[in-house]
């Protein structure tokens, strides 16, 4: 019975290790069908030129790292304001002795 429990623990255990993996590739796979689509061509297409594919690379490149650049922004300004505020809300809340 705790053999059971245990591998059935361990594999949740690495599907949840596998989780950040799965969701950027679902990313980088969403953009490709989005750049492959608004560049006129099918995803699987054998027949589209060197240099095509090499700018539709370079396109989803650029758009991932803009995406990952925007969120580290959100955070980090999320995470200044979290701070200014905590300490405003400490500022008045601790009494300082005279």
């Amino acid at each position: 019975m705790g053999h059971a429990t245990d591998m059935i623990n361990r594999i949740r255990y690495n599907d949840s290790l596998r989780k950040p993996y799965r969701a950027r590739h679902e990313r980088i796979k969403e953009a490709y069908k989005t750049e492959f689509k608004s560049s006129g061509f099918e995803l699987y297409d054998r027949n589209i030129p060197k240099e095509e594919l090499e700018r539709i690379r370079a396109n989803i490149r650029k758009t991932l790292k803009r995406e990952s650049m925007i969120a580290w922004g959100k955070t980090i300004i999320l995470t200044c304001i979290v701070a200014v505020l905590l300490g405003y809300l400490l500022y008045f809340l601790i009494p300082f002795p005279d």
